[in-house]
Parts: structure tokens; sequence; C-alpha cells
């Protein structure tokens, strides 16, 4: 019974850990998507300034 006990700590820590992780991947990919938005948006309203 302690074995399982342990067993689903460490898999409830590990499941916390595991969505922690793909939250800060998420936010990483969002960030990044934003900056790429924001340079292709400044691209097309300002050459001038990029050339």
């Amino acid at each position: 019974m302690e074995l399982r006990r342990g067993g689903i700590k460490l898999s409830s820590i590990y499941s916390k850990c595991f969505s922690i992780t793909l939250k800060l991947q998420l936010t990483h990919l969002y960030h990044i998507f934003y900056i790429i938005a924001y340079l292709v948006i400044s691209h097309h309203f300002f050459p001038p300034v990029l050339h």
C-alpha cells in the first residue's frame, strides 16, 4: 500500500511538472510568434526603415 501511495504521489508530481513545462513552452512559442508577427508587420508598414 505504501509503495502504491508513493507511486501515485510521484506520478502526480510528474504530471504537475509536465503541465508547467508545457505551459512554459507554449508561452515561449507565443513570444516567438509575437516577435515574428511584429517583424513582419513592421517590415510591411515601414520598408524604408529596414532598407
